[in-house]
């Protein structure tokens, strides 16, 4: 695995302190890119997955480290053959989206229609990045709906709920609806995070 910068994102946002960037979205594309300088980024959208829109990846930045979680539509069946994934970064303060950086993929590492934990080095950027939430990490450190309980007065029934992500995706969808006979239905759904006696967060 190759990473190749954008100059113009070293110059303008990875190499600048006063800068903040959002990292959060790529495409795919088959054909490798020679001059990334030279490119028309415009013209590679008609021959890179999505065609239109981009998928989304959660990342986590530890030190220099950079990992990323890639997962690729499942019905996109030439995820094997693509030999560049495109990583575009995305400007909070004027909403501009562009070209951060390239990841070539070797010959001997392929994607796979499932998830795709890519880890990158040396990744020590001078701007603030920041990245989506994974639903997992939206799910568990979020407040949570449902029955509040101090700690200290927790059930029986309270330690045994285990809440799953489709129970939590299930209660954001009726929480959403448009149908005023949800607000009254009552579902099972406990808060996710607690904080201890000893003050650190638990799940």
């Amino acid at each position: 695995m190759i990473l190749r910068y954008r100059n113009d994102f070293l110059e303008s946002y990875y190499q600048d302190t006063d800068r903040n960037i959002r990292l959060y979205k790529y495409k795919l594309l088959g054909d490798h890119i020679d001059d990334l300088e030279g490119i028309d980024v415009s013209k590679i959208t008609c021959s890179s997955s999505p065609t239109i829109g981009y998928y989304e990846f959660s990342g986590i930045l530890s030190g220099t480290d950079l990992q990323v979680s890639l997962s690729p539509d499942v019905s996109d069946y030439s995820v094997e053959s693509y030999r560049e994934i495109l990583v575009y970064y995305e400007d909070p303060e004027t909403s501009e989206i562009g070209l951060a950086f390239v990841i070539d993929l070797e010959d001997s590492e392929n994607l796979r229609r499932t998830v795709n934990i890519l880890e990158i080095p040396d990744f020590d950027p001078s701007c603030q990045v920041s990245f989506e939430r994974s639903l997992d990490t939206a799910r568990l450190e979020g407040a949570g709906q449902g029955r509040y309980r101090n700690f200290l007065g927790l059930s029986d029934e309270d330690l045994r709920a285990y809440v799953t992500l489709e129970s939590w995706r299930a209660y954001h969808q009726l929480n959403k609806s448009t149908d005023s006979n949800t607000s009254n239905f009552l579902l099972d759904h406990l808060d996710t995070v607690k904080i201890n006696e000893y003050g650190l967060k638990i799940y």
